[in-house]
């Protein structure tokens, strides 16, 4: 389903809570803020932990006789945790979607404005630091 969030983005809902803002043809950028329970991350072998994360990155989807498929690049995305949490609320992972929806086409515009990773974090920091 495609609406438009009141700016100039054109974006679709995922069945997981994840938006996709369109870009051009099949490409998008996922935005997406999502719980996970934690645990040992094996790409670092650090402990990862348990909350609420947010993570934007680019990905195409290509709709095929009712089959809808994601491709996206290796270590594409970006993001971080949010707020570390002992368990899952739902009421609190929608309110951080809400936030993060209202601030969409900020981090957008912060997502697309550098291709260094660190420079996009610290702008997506702030983007969700300040007061909508």
């Amino acid at each position: 389903m495609s609406e438009n969030n009141g700016s100039e983005l054109k974006t679709e809902q995922g069945r997981n809570g994840e938006v996709f803002v369109h870009r051009e043809g099949t490409k998008y950028l996922e935005v997406r803020v999502s719980y996970d329970k934690g645990g040992m991350c094996y790409a670092t072998y650090r402990q990862k932990p348990r909350g609420y994360y947010f993570s934007i990155g680019p990905i195409e989807l290509e709709r095929r006789d009712g089959v809808t498929t994601q491709r996206f690049g290796m270590f594409s995305a970006t993001g971080f945790l949010l707020e570390q949490t002992a368990r899952l609320n739902a009421k609190r992972l929608e309110s951080w979607r809400a936030q993060i929806a209202g601030k969409l086409p900020a981090l957008v515009a912060a997502y697309e404005s550098t291709t260094d990773k660190p420079t996009i974090l610290a702008a997506i920091r702030e983007v969700i630091a300040t007061t909508p």
